[in-house]
């Protein structure tokens, strides 16, 4: 029997997490259901940004049957962390890193309340992917302590080699085609994610320091 050639969707996610990412992020996974797609991966490099826009971004990844996978080129910090563990798996390539997510308001860290939901949110995230709660609540909150994994006072960033050793990532790959190899699907349709003038120009707009 012939197999079908499967799809893949490839979805950029650079630069700030802000309301324009999100708009975009749920315009392609709309994209993605309409051409049936196998697999997403979403090619991250983010320093983060906005809670509210990284929560809907979750929702959207959620909402999906297709699975879907965070390949992190080169940083998923802060709400780039959340976005990751959302997903159903992880990739890095080399000298990637992920973590450091304390939730700030301005310069000051979060008051505690809205900091036990972002922790509690994270762990929630990385146990439903079989993924230890506890180093995913050490990314938001420094007085976490875990032996030999990172000290109290410090908030958690991990490279791509020590997230793996501690299986919270499932794969390290040089580069997408090392990853598509990896899931079987060299020889798949890709589809590439797009941006519309429209949300370029309002991921400028909600930039959260312009």
């Amino acid at each position: 029997i012939h197999n079908a050639q499967k799809k893949v969707m490839i979805i950029p996610l650079t630069e700030t997490v802000e309301k324009g990412l999100a708009a975009y992020m749920e315009r392609n996974f709309a994209r993605a259901e309409e051409e049936s797609v196998d697999y997403i991966i979403i090619q991250m490099d983010t320093p983060g940004g906005r809670v509210d826009a990284a929560q809907e971004i979750k929702r959207i990844i959620y909402k999906t049957d297709i699975p879907t996978i965070a390949l992190v080129e080169d940083q998923a910090i802060s709400a780039g962390a959340y976005i990751a563990l959302a997903c159903d798996k992880i990739a890095m390539m080399p000298g990637s890193t992920i973590g450091d997510a304390e939730m700030r308001i301005g310069n000051e860290r979060a008051d505690e309340k809205y900091l036990s939901a972002w922790r509690e949110e994270f762990a929630a995230m990385a146990e439903a992917n079989g993924r230890d709660g506890e180093i995913a609540k050490a990314f938001v909150d420094r007085d976490i302590e875990i032996p030999d994994v990172v000290a109290k006072g410090q908030l958690l960033t991990l490279t791509a080699n020590s997230a793996y050793a501690l299986g919270m990532n499932d794969y390290l790959v040089d580069d997408l085609n090392a990853l598509l190899l990896e899931l079987d699907l060299a020889e798949a349709e890709i589809i590439n994610g797009n941006m519309t003038m429209g949300e370029q120009i309002t991921r400028v707009i909600t930039n959260p320091t312009v």
